[in-house]
C-alpha cells in the first residue's frame, strides 16, 4: 500500500505529475483506468481530472479530452468518500448544493483536512491541492465564512489578504517536492498580481521559470526558453527549447522548427524545421496555425519537403481559415487559385487573397497585374494592372507581360496590337471549330502514363526538375527572357526504352523591332531517328495552351506546325 493513495494511484500520480521528461504520462493514465475499475475512489477523481484538458495536466502527455466523463468520474469519486475528489469537485465545478449534502464525508471541511494531513506530511501533489483551495478562494466555502461574520470591510479583506498569500507557499512545496506543474497558478498570481492583494511581480514569474527550468522540468524549460526569445539571447534559448522539445513538451516543437529554418542560433536545416513544424502539427497544443503557415510554405517551396502543391494549400488554408495569422499566407493561396495548383482554379479567389498582401511581394503583383489586365476574377482593368506589373517590373514575366500594353493617344492604357489579337482569337476559333483551310497534322501525344521532367536550360547551366508540378511549369515559362539559347523543355521518356520519348520546347527564335519572337517545337522519334515540328508565336503567354495540353493529357492541336527537314 501506498503512503498516501494506493500503490497504482501513487504510481500514476508519479507518472502524471513528476519527472514529465519520462514520458509515461499514457502509463499513468492506464493504472488509473485499471484502479478504477477496482472501485479505487481517489482513482476516479484523478483520471477525471486528466480528462478535462490541458488546464489540469501536461499537455505532453496528450490525454483524451472528454468533460462529460470526467464530470460523471469526479460525482461518482465525490460519492465514494474520496475527500481528494471532493476538493477537486469545487474546482470543476461539480460540487452543488446536492451532492454535497448527499457525498458521505461528513463535510467540505473534512475532506479539506484530511488533504492538509497528506500535505503537511510530504506529499507534494496534496500540496498543489491545498494550493488551489486558497488560490480560488475556496476556503471560503470550506470553512463556510462569509462578509457579515466580521466586524469591518477592512478586517474580511485583511483574512481574505492572509488567506490568499497562503497558495503560494503552498504551490512552491509542491514544485520543490516534484510536482511540475504545480506552479501554473502562481506564475499567473505573479504576472497579474491579485486586485487588492497582491501586486504584479513578472521578475518573480521569470525568476520562477529559471529556478525551475534548471532543475529540468520541461515545461520550465519551454517558459524560460520563452523569456530568453523574448530578450533576443536565441544563444541561450534554442537549446533550452530543445531540451523542452526532447522531453515532449509540445509547445517547443514550432520554436526549435523556426530556429532550423531560419538558421538563427542552429545550423539551418529545412529538413528538421519541417520534421518539428510537423510534430507541432500532430501535438494537442491550442495554438499552432503558425506551424500551419511555416509547413504549408515549406511544401509550397519544396524546401526541406518534396514539394507538394496539395499539401501546401491545405495547410495554409487551414491557417487562413483558423483566423489567427492575419493575411500571412495570402500570395501562396493567391498563387494556388491563380495557377489551380492544391485546388480548383479560381481566379475571384485569386484576386482577394492577393489584394490582401500588403508588404513588397513582386510575384504577387505580377499575378494581380495579369489579373487585372486580362480580366480574370474581376472587371478588366488594364491601367491597374500595368500598375501593378510596374511594381514587380524586375521580373522577367512581368517585363514579358507589359510588353502587351501601350498608351494610346489619350493617355490611356490599351492592349498592344489589338486587331492581331483578335485575328488570333478567330484563328483558335477556327483550330477549334473546323476550317476550309489546312488541317492540323496528326503528331504523336505524349504518354498518359511516362512521368514528366521540366528542363530549363540556358548557355551556362541546365537544370532538370523530376515530376513537376504544373505551376512550375507555368511559371517557367513565364520566367523566359531573351537570353541566347535559353529553353523551357517538358519532356518524357520510356525508364524501359529510351528510344520511346517525346518533347516539347519553348525557346526564344529571333529578335524583331518591337517583339521577340518565340518557337514552339514537338520531336518524337522516327525511323531511328527524331522528327521536329515547330510553330512561331508573338507572344510568350500563347505558348501556355500547348504545354497546359501535354502536361494535362489533352488533345493537342497541332494547327500551324510545320516539319522541320534533317
Amino acid at each position: 500500500m501506498g503512503r498516501f493513495f494506493s500503490d497504482k494511484v501513487e504510481t500514476a500520480i508519479r507518472y502524471i505529475y513528476y519527472d514529465l521528461g519520462a514520458q509515461r504520462g499514457q502509463e499513468g493514465f492506464r493504472l488509473l483506468q485499471e484502479a478504477c475499475r477496482k472501485g479505487d475512489a481517489d482513482a476516479y477523481c484523478l483520471l477525471a481530472r486528466c480528462l478535462y484538458g490541458q488546464e489540469y495536466t501536461w499537455l505532453g502527455h496528450d490525454f483524451p479530452v472528454d468533460e462529460d466523463a470526467a464530470d460523471e468520474l469526479i460525482y461518482q469519486s465525490v460519492m465514494m468518500g474520496s475527500a481528494l475528489g471532493t476538493l477537486i469537485a469545487m474546482r470543476c465545478g461539480v460540487m452543488n448544493k446536492e451532492l454535497q449534502e448527499a457525498m458521505p464525508l461528513a463535510s467540505l471541511k473534512t475532506a479539506y483536512d484530511i488533504i492538509l494531513e497528506k500535505a503537511e506530511a510530504g506529499d507534494a501533489f496534496c500540496q498543489m491541492v491545498i494550493g488551489n483551495v486558497y488560490y480560488w478562494y475556496d476556503f471560503l466555502q470550506i470553512e463556510n465564512i462569509n462578509p457579515e461574520d466580521f466586524d469591518s470591510d477592512e478586517a474580511f479583506e485583511s483574512f481574505i489578504h492572509e488567506n490568499m498569500l497562503k497558495c503560494e507557499y503552498w504551490y512552491k512545496s509542491a514544485l520543490d517536492g516534484g510536482v511540475a506543474t504545480a506552479g501554473a497558478n502562481l506564475m499567473l498570481m505573479y504576472i497579474d498580481g491579485i486586485e487588492g492583494v497582491l501586486p504584479p511581480q513578472p521578475e518573480k514569474a521569470k525568476e520562477l521559470d529559471r529556478i525551475y527550468a534548471a532543475k529540468g522540468y520541461p515545461n520550465y524549460q519551454y517558459f524560460y526558453a520563452c523569456d530568453l526569445f523574448d530578450e533576443d539571447k536565441h544563444e541561450e534559448a534554442f537549446p533550452l527549447f530543445c531540451k523542452a522539445a526532447e522531453a515532449g513538451e509540445p509547445r517547443a516543437y514550432f520554436f526549435v522548427g523556426n530556429y532550423y529554418e531560419n538558421g538563427i542560433a542552429a545550423p539551418h536545416d529545412d529538413a528538421k524545421a519541417a520534421e518539428y513544424y510537423q510534430k507541432a502539427i500532430d501535438s494537442n497544443i491550442p495554438v499552432k496555425a503558425g506551424c500551419y503557415n511555416r509547413l504549408g510554405a515549406m511544401y509550397f517551396d519544396g524546401r526541406g519537403v518534396e514539394q507538394d502543391y496539395d499539401k501546401a494549400f491545405r495547410l495554409l488554408k487551414w491557417a487562413d481559415d483558423s483566423g489567427k495569422t492575419g493575411n500571412w499566407g495570402a500570395y501562396y493561396l493567391g498563387y494556388c487559385y491563380t495557377y489551380g495548383e492544391g485546388t480548383e482554379r479560381d481566379y475571384v479567389l485569386a484576386r482577394k487573397y492577393l489584394e490582401a498582401v500588403d508588404w513588397d511581394c513582386q510575384d504577387a503583383f505580377f499575378l494581380l497585374g495579369w489579373l487585372y489586365c486580362n480580366g480574370e476574377g474581376g472587371p478588366e482593368d488594364i491601367a491597374k494592372g500595368v500598375s501593378y506589373l510596374e511594381k514587380a517590373k524586375d521580373l522577367p514575366e512581368a517585363q514579358e507581360e507589359l510588353s502587351h500594353y501601350k498608351k494610346n493617344f489619350f493617355g490611356k492604357w490599351v492592349r498592344r496590337d489589338k486587331t492581331e489579337t483578335v485575328l488570333r482569337g478567330l484563328l483558335r476559333l477556327q483550330s477549334m471549330f473546323g476550317s476550309d483551310k489546312k488541317e492540323a497534322p496528326q503528331l504523336p501525344q505524349p504518354s498518359t502514363t511516362f512521368d514528366w521532367i521540366l528542363t530549363i536550360r540556358s548557355r551556362l547551366n541546365s537544370e532538370d526538375t523530376p515530376t513537376p508540378a504544373y505551376g512550375q511549369v507555368e511559371k517557367a515559362l513565364r520566367s523566359l527572357t531573351t537570353e541566347p539559347e535559353q529553353l523551357i523543355i517538358l519532356w518524357q521518356q520510356n525508364p524501359n526504352n529510351a528510344d520511346a520519348y517525346w518533347f516539347m520546347r519553348c525557346s526564344v527564335y529571333a529578335r524583331s523591332k518591337d517583339n521577340d519572337i518565340y518557337l514552339i517545337e514537338v520531336a518524337f522519334p522516327h525511323n531511328g531517328g527524331t522528327e521536329f515540328w515547330q510553330k512561331t508565336i508573338k507572344y510568350l503567354t500563347d505558348a501556355l495552351p500547348y504545354f497546359d495540353a501535354a502536361y494535362h493529357h489533352k488533345i493537342i492541336d497541332f494547327t500551324g506546325f510545320e516539319k522541320q527537314e534533317e
